[in-house]
C-alpha cells in the first residue's frame, strides 16, 4: 500500500501498480491513500482516507465501504488507519479511524458498533488492531503502549516501558512464536509483545520509526521491517 499511488504489487522481479477497479460499475478508481492492508481466506481488505475498500477476486474488484452521514448507523467517519477481517466471524470486520475510534462493521448489515469515540481517547485515531483466537483485541492507538480489549470491558493498557513517546504503528503476529505479537513504533522501533502474560520487550531500538514487519516462512530467524525513509531492513531475529 502507498500514500497517494493506490496499491502495488511486488514480486522478485519487480513491482507493478495494481488498477483499482470498482465492482458496480467496472470504473478505474482513483489513486487512494493505502493506510494498511489486511487478507483473509482470499479476501483484501484495504484502510484508506476516503474509507475501506474490499476485494474478493483477482484481478481485485473492489467494493467501497465508506461513511456516509445519511446512513449513521456505519462508519461514523471518513478516514480509515487499520482494517482486521475477524477470524471469528466472516461478516465482522474490525476497522480502526481517525478520531472515531474502533468500529465494529456487519457486513451483512452494513451497520457499525463504535468504541472510543472520544478525539481525547489515545485510542480516537487506531493505527493497529490485531484479534486473538480467543477473541480478545489488541490494539495501537497514538501513545506508546498497546491496549486489551474485549467488547464490555474495559481497555487494558500494556505500556512499552522507556518509549520516547510516539505511537504504534502496527502489531503483527510472530510466525515462529504464535503466542507474541511484533509491536511497530514510530519512535522506538520495534517490540515483543508476549500476550499471555501481557510482558513487552524491546527488540531493536534503531531505526526509531518502523511502519510493519514480515517473518517470510521461506526465511526462519528473519525479520524484514519496513522503516521510514530508511528503506526495508532485513534482521536475524536471533541476533538482532
Amino acid at each position: 500500500g502507498t500514500r497517494g499511488q493506490g496499491l502495488v504489487a511486488v514480486d522478485r522481479s519487480g513491482h507493478r501498480p495494481v488498477p483499482l477497479v470498482r465492482q458496480s460499475d467496472g470504473r478505474t478508481l482513483r489513486p487512494v491513500h493505502v493506510m494498511d492492508l489486511h487478507e483473509r481466506d482470499g479476501s483484501l481488505w484495504m484502510a484508506t482516507l476516503d474509507g475501506v475498500l474490499h476485494a474478493d477476486v483477482s484481478p481485485p474488484r473492489f467494493a467501497p465501504v465508506a461513511h456516509d452521514p445519511e446512513a449513521p448507523g456505519g462508519l461514523r467517519v471518513p478516514a480509515v488507519m487499520s482494517v482486521h477481517a475477524s477470524r471469528l466471524d466472516p461478516e465482522v470486520v474490525w476497522v480502526g479511524t481517525v478520531s472515531g475510534g474502533l468500529h465494529r462493521y456487519d457486513r451483512a448489515t452494513g451497520e457499525a458498533e463504535q468504541w472510543f469515540g472520544e478525539t481525547s481517547h489515545p485510542l480516537s485515531v487506531l493505527f493497529a488492531i490485531h484479534e486473538t483466537e480467543s477473541g480478545d483485541l489488541w490494539l495501537g492507538g497514538t501513545i506508546p503502549a498497546v491496549y486489551r480489549f474485549r467488547p464490555g470491558s474495559a481497555p487494558e493498557p500494556v505500556a512499552l516501558a522507556g518509549a520516547p513517546g510516539g505511537y504504534v504503528t502496527d502489531l503483527v503476529p510472530g510466525r515462529a512464536t504464535p503466542g507474541d505479537l511484533w509491536v511497530t513504533t514510530s519512535s522506538a522501533g520495534v517490540w515483543r509483545l508476549t500476550m499471555e502474560t501481557q510482558t513487552v520487550t524491546p527488540f531493536l531500538r534503531e531505526p526509531a520509526w518502523v511502519w510493519t514487519v514480515h517473518e517470510p516462512p521461506d526465511e526462519p530467524g528473519v525479520l524484514y521491517a519496513a522503516t521510514d525513509r530508511g528503506g526495508l531492513l532485513r534482521v536475524d531475529i536471533a541476533t538482532g
